[in-house]
């Protein structure tokens, strides 16, 4: 069964409500895992090996899903750098095995978390129903029959500017400003630069 792993912080629930919904209508499976809940196991072996997984294993955990949010940066516990070095150690454990990286960021915010690795960036707005129907025929197309014929294309392959930074990635918006998910430094992109 074909499955993405969700990292994210326990404290954004609005937006894994949201996720959740959409995984839920399309039929995805999603894991969301909270090392707090691995009692009795090792946590991180645990994770890394759902992320590593592959088809040989009956779960194909097909891409790590990075959901960005306010709790990411500023969770509700004393010490954040928990959260922050569990995602940047499941976008590794994703990166290190050529597995897709997605990032996805609210338009409204600006989270001031950096990731590296990342292969497809998608900005969206909670409360569009829009959203909600394009990021499940993404998730449909790209995830679960990538074999299909693509009706959705990315807006752009992007090439972050920056001589310091350099990452490229699929961006999945028609916005033609966004801060990139490496660096966190504004792009523009001109209608020119379009592929």
């Amino acid at each position: 069964m074909v499955s993405v792993f969700v990292s994210h912080s326990k404290d954004d629930v609005a937006i894994r409500k949201f996720f959740s919904e959409i995984f839920t209508n399309i039929g995805l499976k999603a894991k969301f895992m909270e090392w707090a809940d691995l009692t009795g196991k090792y946590a991180g072996n645990v994770i890394s090996k759902t992320i590593r997984a592959g088809i040989l294993s009956g779960h194909d955990t097909s891409a790590l899903f990075i959901l960005l949010g306010k709790g990411v940066i500023n969770p509700q516990t004393r010490t954040p750098q928990f959260t922050h070095n569990w995602i940047s150690f499941e976008a590794g454990s994703a990166a290190s095995c050529l597995k897709p990286v997605w990032v996805f960021e609210e338009f409204s915010d600006n989270i001031e978390f950096p990731i590296p690795f990342v292969t497809d960036y998608v900005n969206y707005n909670i409360d569009d129903v829009e959203h909600l129907r394009f990021l499940s025929q993404l998730f449909e197309q790209e995830i679960q029959y990538p074999t299909r014929v693509k009706n959705i294309k990315p807006h752009s392959k992007i090439k972050c500017p920056y001589d310091n930074c350099n990452a490229t990635y699929n961006y999945w918006n028609d916005h033609n400003s966004f801060n990139c998910p490496v660096c966190r430094r504004g792009i523009t992109i001109n209608s020119s630069e379009q592929k």
